[in-house]
């Protein structure tokens, strides 16, 4: 049901077979479930690290930077991982069988 329009979409914009829309394919498809991902995430670091951090003097910008940053690395990483693992296994698929029938054409007989 949702490969229809993408795929409508896609040849309007006459992106058929190019490698942008695999691009746009997939972003579509990765980005709205890591920021999702990522939310939970964030929502659990306390509030209060980011008020101790403004009372001892850092502004929103260093707060963000020297203390929600840091202990939001697992969960960037988390993401990332789901983010990329599956375009990897793909590649590597499609790896496989491009060298094999490569392979195949190379050889006499």
């Amino acid at each position: 049901m949702l490969l229809t329009p993408i795929f409508v979409v896609i040849t309007s914009l006459r992106l058929h077979g190019t490698y942008l829309s695999l691009i746009v394919v997939y972003a579509s498809f990765s980005i709205p479930f890591c920021m999702w991902l990522l939310r939970g995430y964030f929502a659990t670091i306390p509030k209060e690290l980011e008020d101790a951090a403004s009372v001892d003097g850092t502004g929103r910008i260093g707060a963000l930077f020297r203390v929600v940053m840091p202990l939001s690395a697992p969960g960037l990483a988390a993401a990332s991982v789901i983010a990329v693992i599956p375009v990897l296994i793909v590649f590597l698929f499609i790896q496989r069988f491009l060298i094999q029938g490569l392979s195949a054409g190379a050889l006499k007989g």
